[in-house]
């Protein structure tokens, strides 16, 4: 995928450049992906109706 440099070992990038989008919020799921891909995690994945400001669902 388009966080990874190609030819470049360890290299994961995050930021509004990459996938996913522009943006604040993007960005900063850009960086939770890249930190998972850094540390191993593959399956993480986070569903929109769980989230809730309060936390109440």
């Amino acid at each position: 995928p388009a966080n990874t440099v190609r030819g470049v070992d360890n290299a994961v990038l995050a930021g509004s450049s990459t996938v996913p989008g522009v943006g604040v919020p993007t960005a900063l799921l850009s960086g939770r992906l890249a930190a998972d891909r850094v540390t191993g995690v593959t399956d993480n994945v986070v569903n929109r109706r769980t989230i809730t400001k309060s936390g109440s669902r």
